[in-house]
C-alpha cells in the first residue's frame, strides 16, 4: 500500500509571544496514521535557547541553532490507538517553553507510513531568507508501492510581497499554504507551504 497524504491539513497562525499552541487532531484520523507536523518560525533560534517541543511527537529533521536561522523543522507521532487518542496536542516554542515569535504550523496525515522515522534532508535559509526542507517517507511494506516525498517552504514575508510562493517544485501537489493566498500583505508575516509528491 502506497503512502498517502489523508484529509485535510489543520492550519494554524500563531501571534507573537505566545507559549503553548493547540493544534487539533485532524479529522478522520485512524489506528496506524502517522501524524506529521510542519513548523515554521519567526524568532532568531539562538535567541531563545531550545528547540521547539510537540507533546507525543518526535522531531525528524534537524533543528538549526545558527544566530540567524529561523527553525523550520517537521515532527511525527504514530497513533497507536484512536480511541485514546488526544483531540489536540501542544505546541511550545522552546523546550524552557517560553513565548516565542510568529509561527505558521501545519498538522496532517499519512496513512501507510513506515513506522520508523522517515530519512530527512534540510536546507534551511538565512536571515530570513527562503528556506526549504524535503523528506522521504517510505510505505509500511514493499518500497515498490511507492514513497511518499513531503516538502517544505518559508519565509518571512514584507509589506507588498504575496506570501503564496512564486513556483513550487516540479511534480508536487500543494497540501497546505499559510496564509492563504490573497490574505493581506500589509506588515510582516511568517509564510509556509507544504507539498507532496
Amino acid at each position: 500500500m502506497p503512502v498517502t497524504f489523508t484529509g485535510t491539513a489543520v492550519l494554524q497562525e500563531v501571534a507573537d509571544a505566545q507559549g503553548v499552541q493547540a493544534m487539533a487532531r485532524p479529522a478522520g484520523a485512524q489506528t496506524g496514521d502517522l501524524l506529521v507536523l510542519a513548523f515554521r518560525a519567526q524568532w532568531r533560534a539562538a535567541g531563545f535557547g531550545g528547540d521547539p517541543q510537540v507533546s507525543g511527537f518526535s522531531r525528524v529533521t534537524p533543528y538549526a541553532t545558527g544566530d540567524s536561522t529561523r527553525p523550520m523543522m517537521l515532527f511525527t507521532r504514530r497513533i497507536a490507538a484512536i480511541g485514546s487518542e488526544a483531540e489536540s496536542y501542544d505546541v511550545w516554542p522552546t523546550s524552557s517553553r517560553t513565548a516565542g515569535g510568529r509561527r505558521a504550523l501545519a498538522l496532517f496525515l499519512l496513512r501507510g507510513a513506515r513506522v520508523n522515522a522517515p530519512a530527512a534532508s534540510v536546507s534551511p535559509g538565512e536571515n530570513g531568507n527562503v528556506s526549504g526542507s524535503s523528506v522521504t517517507i517510505d510505505p509500511l511494506d514493499s518500497p515498490a508501492d511507492g514513497s511518499l516525498q513531503v516538502t517544505l517552504s518559508a519565509a518571512e514575508v514584507t509589506d507588498g510581497l504575496a506570501h503564496v510562493p512564486n513556483a513550487t517544485p516540479a511534480g508536487h501537489t500543494t497540501r497546505a499554504q499559510l496564509p492563504a493566498a490573497g490574505a493581506s500583505t500589509s506588515g510582516s508575516r511568517t509564510s509556509l507551504w507544504v507539498g507532496t509528491k
